[in-house]
């Protein structure tokens, strides 16, 4: 199921951030969307913990090459990733994500080159180690993990 293209960015990164957080679900984590936690602006937690979610369907990635691309932060914007954790969410059949440390994370976009008829599983590049690792996820997330009751917004009188 593809997202629509005409769909606004706001838009498209909900959806994006829902079916991110199925996947995980579907595989045995506690994902859901929130939008902020204390001080992590974040698109969900999974296990309690902050995570940055970007999502992109197959695409001219620039002038000569397709495949998956993700907008980290914008340039301009003073916004840094807070979350531990950012999962790239690939809109394809069957749909997968790759998890990755925020801290590896050195630009603004990352790439994931894959022909238009083609599954993320071909990519051989850089991020291809953080391919659909949940095992990762699961050691990141039992790191960081706050019990949610104990975040100052959801205290009481916040």
């Amino acid at each position: 199921m593809k997202t629509d293209k005409n769909a606004t960015a706001p838009a498209r990164g909900n959806e994006y951030a829902e079916r991110a957080c199925s996947f995980l679900r579907r595989r045995g984590f506690d994902a859901q969307i929130v939008a902020k936690i204390g001080q992590h602006k974040c698109d969900a937690l999974v296990a309690g913990s902050p995570v940055e979610i970007k999502g992109s369907a197959n695409h001219k990635i620039n002038q000569t090459a397709s495949g998956f691309g993700f907008a980290i932060s914008r340039i301009s914007s003073r916004q840094r990733i807070t979350a531990p954790v950012v999962i790239l969410y690939c809109d394809c059949d069957p749909e997968c994500v790759f998890i990755i440390p925020t801290n590896a994370i050195e630009n603004h976009f990352i790439a994931i080159p894959c022909p238009a008829d083609s599954h993320p599983t071909t990519y051989s590049g850089k991020w291809s180690i953080y391919y659909n690792d949940l095992a990762l996820l699961k050691k990141i997330v039992a790191r960081y993990t706050t019990p949610i009751d104990d975040l100052p917004i959801f205290k009481q009188g916040n």
